[in-house]
């Protein structure tokens, strides 16, 4: 097994595409930079040569990634690098005799790509639109499959529900019954803070809330989506819950149909009293996410709760009276495998949620898990067996995969998909998919995105510590309005 990687490259540009492609196939592996200074050359051949080391535990790739003038200065910078990143899949591809379901697409929206397509040929059908993706990719045709589904349910979709003028929001709550090891969200557990800390930063996130409100007033029309997440926002108290949702529909305008989500995610956190206040303002689509259905391994990645909590939480929501539940769950999280995969789809079949999300576990710098605990022994074969057991069950309850996105170390070279039934998917998902809609994002770590005409997208990000969040409320609210 390949445990380090050494990337000899002469050019600071093209290191991104090296790494993340590299880590694509050897996601375990550690990466040590070499930068060379080679003279420019006359021929574009990025992949010198893939070594394999004699005991296989290295791997070193050797790059040349100057880009010459003849032949190329037409082309456009993205066009170079997929230029780049095709030599380098193939090379490696044919060195290990391995091949990689995304081929070397690296970004995080393959749908899109798809949707690129389908805009530049309109006259293209579906299996003429999927060809030319696999072929400019080297792309699997499940998943080029996959892709186009997607791209079709989110035009469809967002022809359905998006109006003119509208806008999202999303305010974070960074706090957690505990936090899991694989989170690299910057979530607080909730009962180090205490509560003094917990109404510190409510108070600044009203402020931000209040003089945010104020700048957008003229700007937007009416919220198409409102989103509130974490953390855990079901930590809040029954009676805090009840003043952050009074203070937004203070503050913004919101639609007589709206989305309104929140994210109940950890089912040891909710109550009945919570959800009622939920309901009296408006919220309907709640978020349940048990991750995982086995016990040993919900004890083993940090979380509380139990498979039975999951169930008398799914009990209590649906007595309130909401009829869109989302689920998440992760695969290959450490310990599981086909058949511990299967055992949480079934429970997941008997509690029958409106929509689930699947991820696939994705290691960041910020989390505790780190790269060497993903799963080491699962073949490829093992994926695909718990890919068509998730596949199986999104048909069994009626569901169409409508968003998907891939993140960096993720296990398997799988991809993360938003599953739903018809009416039930999440329209803030596919607007930040599609970034067709402003985003305003409010509370510590949340980014605002902004949507120009010219197709240009900025960003304004606050601070992920809670401290310096309260600290600096007053500079978080400047960012936006020189976006806005």
């Amino acid at each position: 097994m390949i445990k380090k990687i050494i990337i000899i490259l002469n050019n600071d540009e093209f290191y991104d595409d090296a790494q993340l492609l590299a880590r694509s196939f050897f996601v375990r592996a550690e990466i040590e930079r070499i930068k060379k200074d080679d003279k420019k050359e006359d021929v574009f051949k990025p992949v010198k040569t893939v070594e394999i080391s004699s005991d296989g535990e290295t791997c070193t790739l050797n790059l040349n990634a100057i880009v010459p003038s003849a032949g190329i200065d037409q082309l456009t910078r993205g066009q170079v690098h997929d230029l780049f990143k095709r030599a380098m899949y193939k090379d490696i591809s044919a060195s290990t005799g391995k091949t990689l379901p995304w081929g070397f697409l690296t970004g995080v929206k393959p749908a899109k790509r798809i949707t690129e397509i389908m805009k530049k040929n309109p006259e293209a059908d579906e299996s003429a639109v999927r060809k030319k993706f696999e072929i400019m990719y080297m792309v699997r045709p499940d998943k080029s499959r996959l892709a186009y589904e997607v791209a079709e349910n989110e035009e469809k979709i967002m022809g359905k529900r998006l109006k003119d003028k509208g806008f999202s929001i999303y305010v974070g709550i960074p706090f957690c019954p505990s936090v899991c090891d694989y989170c690299s969200f910057g979530s607080v557990p909730v009962d180090s803070c205490g509560q003094d800390k917990v109404e510190e930063y409510l108070e600044a996130l009203f402020n931000e809330i209040k003089k945010t409100g104020e700048l957008i007033r003229d700007k937007y029309d009416k919220a198409s989506c409102v989103y509130i997440g974490g953390g855990t926002p079901t930590t809040l108290s029954p009676e805090q819950t009840g003043r952050l949702l009074s203070c937004i529909s203070d503050n913004f305008v919101l639609g007589h149909d709206v989305e309104y989500t929140f994210e109940a995610g950890r089912p040891d956190s909710i109550s009945k009293e919570k959800l009622e206040v939920l309901k009296k303002h408006g919220v309907n689509r709640i978020s349940i996410n048990p991750q995982s259905m086995n016990e040993v391994t919900l004890q083993r990645i940090g979380r509380s709760h139990s498979e039975d909590d999951v169930f008398k939480a799914f009990e209590v929501v649906r007595s309130i009276g909401f009829d869109n539940i989302n689920t998440d769950i992760i695969l290959a999280l450490p310990g599981e495998g086909p058949a511990e995969v299967g055992r949480t789809a079934e429970k997941i079949r008997q509690l029958a949620p409106d929509s689930l999300t699947v991820h696939s576990l994705a290691i960041k710098r910020a989390a505790a898990m780190t790269r060497s605990m993903l799963p080491e022994d699962l073949t490829e074969e093992d994926t695909e067996r718990m890919v068509r057991c998730i596949t199986d069950l999104a048909n069994d309850l009626e569901m169409k995969p409508y968003y998907m996105y891939r993140q960096q170390n993720m296990a398997g070279n799988l991809e993360n998909v938003g599953y739903a039934r018809e009416g039930k998917e999440s329209l803030y998902n596919v607007v930040i998919m599609e970034e067709v809609q402003d985003i305003i994002a409010l509370g510590a770590g949340a980014s605002s995105k902004f949507i120009y005409k010219d197709g240009r997208i900025e960003r304004a990000i606050n601070v992920k510590s809670i401290n310096d969040y309260i600290s600096r409320n007053d500079e978080m609210i400047e960012r936006k309005r020189r976006l806005l």
